[in-house]
């Protein structure tokens, strides 16, 4: 479990299947599977993740992301993952993911606080984990700054009203390459002149 996430996922994860409303396995979909390749050469050929998603909606890419980020923090010790998102209720949409991954995962880890800005594996004794799963939304300026950050997502980027002050505040979170830190940048399409699209086209077009 702790080397194969889509083996983890289908093994210890439920989602709720946005067609049926009913909670499933999770298992990869087409889309999905791409996406895992993409990051898991990233990861082998660097040793970090560093991942600008321009995204479809619907494929499930938020899904994925916030998966393997439960999937590494929920099975390593000292790991901090954060979700920034564009508006409090996506944001709270993201975060009860890992809510429920947590309620319905057979192995578990122990848990020492859970609310609804954070989920935090680790025991009264001191003895779990020391990990921790966060969420801010982005107009929060201050998010992150009192905390390392491991594994960032920041979801629906082009639709952040302070991206050129936000992202570089969370980007300095994390300890530099070559550590083990995995970001996810993504969003669906927003118009031209936001951070998000110009970091996409630099990256596509150059």
């Amino acid at each position: 479990f702790k080397i194969d996430f889509p083996l983890f996922a289908s093994k210890c994860l439920k989602v709720r299947d946005h067609n049926t409303q009913q909670i499933v396995p999770f298992n990869l979909n087409r889309g999905q599977g791409i996406l895992h390749a993409i990051v898991e050469k990233q990861h082998t050929l660097k040793g970090f993740v560093r991942l600008l998603l321009l995204k479809a909606r619907r494929f499930g890419g938020s899904t994925y992301i916030e998966g393997r980020m439960y999937w590494r923090t929920s099975l390593r010790k000292n790991q901090n993952a954060f979700i920034t998102g564009h508006e409090e209720e996506s944001t709270r949409t993201l975060y009860q993911m890992a809510q429920l991954f947590q309620e319905l995962n057979p192995l578990p880890p122990s848990i020492r606080k859970s609310n609804a800005q954070e989920l935090v594996f680790d025991r009264d004794d001191g003895k779990g984990l020391k990990s921790a799963y966060r969420l801010a939304t982005a107009k929060n300026l201050s998010a992150g700054r009192s905390q390392g950050i491991h594994d960032l997502h920041d979801s629906e980027e082009a639709y952040w009203t302070n991206a050129g002050i936000l992202l570089p505040s969370l980007l300095s979170c994390l300890p530099p390459p070559p550590a083990d830190t995995e970001v996810f940048r993504e969003s669906t399409a927003n118009g031209f002149g936001n951070v998000f699209q110009a970091d996409v086209f630099d990256a596509y077009c150059n």
